[in-house]
């Protein structure tokens, strides 16, 4: 006599065997085509170089657990020029326009990091001694910039249109309200306030001091 309830189980339990080696075998196949970390940051390094008007320096991708901060995505460190690294898990999302889901929404949190990291230029990673209680400034000009950059760069490399959140939000808010009364704009998000952002980080150490404290300058006649 069949036992249903036993072969209903096996049936089951047999079908959830072949969905599951189904997905890793589809899950394979998508990563075996998708191109690799260092792709996608050279990529958009050459992406970046062309729309900023500024050649990129090329930098190496190392995929390493290996941080200096444990809570870090990705770091370039001072002594490494040319280089930065990445979590693995960070850059397997940067591989391909797969989504992660922040708390804010569905975004291309690999692409992200990529981009960021390859704005940090190695003459201005150490403009300012970050101390207890300040924000930190050159994070706060790189993630800026790479928010103004992004959704156009997301449609150039995947044809995806993605929404993207700041990863340092009170710097870049700093940043952005820099930009809006160093620029004479109307809100952050007005052509000359990006332009604005845009020579900040092209600027150097000292370009960065004086255009920052113009702004603040600016800021607290107005109020």
């Amino acid at each position: 006599m069949i036992d249903r309830p036993k072969l209903t189980f096996w049936v089951l339990a047999v079908l959830a065997c072949v969905g599951a080696w189904v997905a890793l075998a589809l899950g394979a196949s998508r990563a075996a085509g998708a191109p690799g970390v260092q792709t996608v940051s050279d990529r958009a390094g050459e992406w970046m170089s062309r729309t900023l008007g500024v050649e990129l320096e090329p930098r190496r991708v190392i995929v390493t657990d290996e941080l200096y901060y444990p809570n870090s995505r990705a770091e370039v460190w001072p002594g490494e020029p040319g280089v930065y690294r990445i979590r693995p898990e960070i850059a397997q999302l940067a591989r391909g326009p797969w989504l992660s889901f922040e708390d804010r929404g569905p975004t291309l949190l690999g692409l992200h990091v990529v981009v960021h990291e390859r704005l940090h230029r190695h003459e201005t990673v150490a403009c300012w001694e970050q101390r207890p209680g300040q924000i930190d400034v050159e994070e706060g000009i790189v993630d800026a910039l790479a928010l103004d950059l992004l959704p156009a760069l997301a449609w150039h490399l995947y044809g995806e249109r993605v929404r993207f959140f700041a990863q340092w939000g009170h710097e870049v808010a700093a940043i952005r309200a820099l930009s809006r009364f160093g620029s004479g704009a109307r809100t952050w998000r007005d052509r000359p306030a990006r332009m604005w952002r845009r020579a900040l980080w092209a600027a150097d150490c000292a370009g960065r001091e004086a255009m920052i404290a113009a702004a603040a300058g600016r800021a607290a006649v107005a109020g």
